[in-house]
């Protein structure tokens, strides 16, 4: 089925100290992380924060919402975006983004979107002819009216799409014969080591085999902290793989 666009709308966006941005007016996020370098956005998982090449002329910013993927990137057939990201973003309440900005404070309801998890797909246009266009109005000294009109020649798109819940993993169990090897394996020991059989042997035989266990790992590169036990998980990896189905020590 070809990808169907359910909304949009473009609005011009306000900046200050060098960003704007939009967020889930009804969320619970951290808020977007602190800018390094030459980033063009941050993003937390209900805000983002975009860094545009030009405050004056404002940008715009495009909301969309799909139905699935959109087939392209392109904004139009002579279009294409000079910066793109996919993070993931989580809508609640009813449903609306704002508009913000930091000097100029917040636009609420800019764009109703139903509540869910979105993929969503930023992209950035003519960031590179905002900039001409922004050096030739000040080489001009242009007046206020052109300054106006070149508003928007930088544009942001966002565009959401479900995203599928992430499953939940679910615990791993030993089968029957697994934890019949393992328990094997350990009475056998012990019985080696003349230590009676009880429900603390397992302790036992991995406190005696904790060098052992931690040298296997650090040999695969895999670090094991120093303090406490090792996992339980790390301790019957190192029993499937070491010993053979019928080994004992």
């Amino acid at each position: 089925m070809t990808p169907q666009l359910l909304g949009s709308h473009t609005a011009i966006a306000t900046t200050g100290h060098g960003m704007f941005g939009f967020y889930d007016e009804e969320g619970a996020y951290p808020e977007p992380p602190p800018r390094h370098g030459d980033q063009w956005y941050t993003a937390s998982s209900g805000a983002v924060r975009i860094y545009p090449v030009c405050q004056h002329p404002a940008p715009a910013i495009r909301f969309e919402r799909w139905d699935r993927l959109p087939s392209h990137d392109v904004y139009d057939e002579l279009d294409l975006p000079e910066v793109a990201a996919t993070p993931t973003f989580e809508i609640n309440g009813e449903g609306s983004l704002g508009l913000m900005a930091v000097a100029a404070g917040a636009e609420p309801g800019v764009f109703k979107i139903p509540p869910g998890r979105y993929h969503l797909q930023l992209l950035g246009y003519r960031r590179s002819l905002a900039a001409a266009k922004e050096r030739d109005l000040q080489a001009r000294n242009a007046d206020d009216e052109e300054w106006e009109q070149a508003q928007g020649a930088e544009l942001y798109v966002a565009r959401f799409w479900p995203a599928p819940a992430e499953p939940i993993p679910q615990p791993q169990t030993p089968t029957d014969a697994a934890t019949d090897r393992y328990i094997a394996i350990v009475h056998a020991w012990a019985r080696n080591q003349g230590i009676p059989i009880d429900d603390h042997t397992g302790d036992a035989w991995e406190a005696a085999h904790a060098a052992d266990i931690r040298a296997w790992y650090e040999g695969q590169g895999i670090p094991i902290n120093e303090f406490g036990r090792i996992p339980g998980h790390m301790v019957d990896r190192y029993v499937a793989e070491v010993y053979p189905a019928e080994g004992q020590e």
